[in-house]
């Protein structure tokens, strides 16, 4: 096997490994809190200094979901951030902290009426999500009910502060029930 193909393998295996010992630790890593969790597929995971990274679900979180839709993962989506704006203005997150995700499932234009940052992903953050692509993938067929593959050039890093955050509350709060009605139509919010 050449060094191409080598690279390839180990790639993919470690990788599904990965997506396995994810899977098999959900449980253990919300317990100890690493995981903070504010809806059913919503939660916070700490992604170095000053900085935690939202994630809708892990697979171990999707399989126990009664419900699998688009509708679903946005009201875990709202309820998450409602529930990240509540602890912050409680005092048990800080303001200045720096939410951050990637996503293909929001359209740019909605991230940037949240008040988000948004920019395109750099290699490494490029070859962190192919390392999640299968997963993703499936929960994504899941999803729509059929297959569907991700268009990586829709893929977009969000950014915002937890301040800038409550800074937008109110129109976050307009957007809630059209962004609710219209991912029952609509892969693209």
């Amino acid at each position: 096997m050449n060094f191409a193909w080598t690279i390839l393998f180990v790639f993919i295996v470690g990788s599904i490994c990965f997506r396995i010992l994810r899977w098999l630790t959900t449980p253990l890593l919300r317990r100890m809190g690493f995981y903070t969790y504010y809806a059913p597929l919503f939660f916070i995971q700490p992604f170095g200094r000053g900085q935690v990274e939202i994630h809708l679900g892990t697979t171990w979180d999707l399989m126990w979901a009664r419900q699998l839709t688009a509708r679903t993962l946005m009201s875990s989506l709202v309820q998450g951030v409602s529930g990240v704006v509540a602890d912050a203005k409680s005092g048990r997150l800080e303001r200045s902290l720096k939410l951050r995700a990637t996503t293909y499932f929001l359209s740019e234009e909605t991230l940037l009426k949240f008040g988000f940052t948004v920019r395109r992903p750099n290699p490494f953050e490029y070859f962190a999500f192919a390392a999640n692509y299968l997963e993703v993938f499936l929960i994504r067929c899941i999803v729509a009910g059929r297959p569907r593959l991700i268009d990586i050039r829709r893929l977009r890093m969000a950014e915002i502060t937890i301040e800038r955050l409550i800074e937008n509350e109110v129109a976050f709060g307009r957007l809630i029930p059209i962004l609710i009605r219209s991912s029952g139509r609509s892969q693209t919010l």
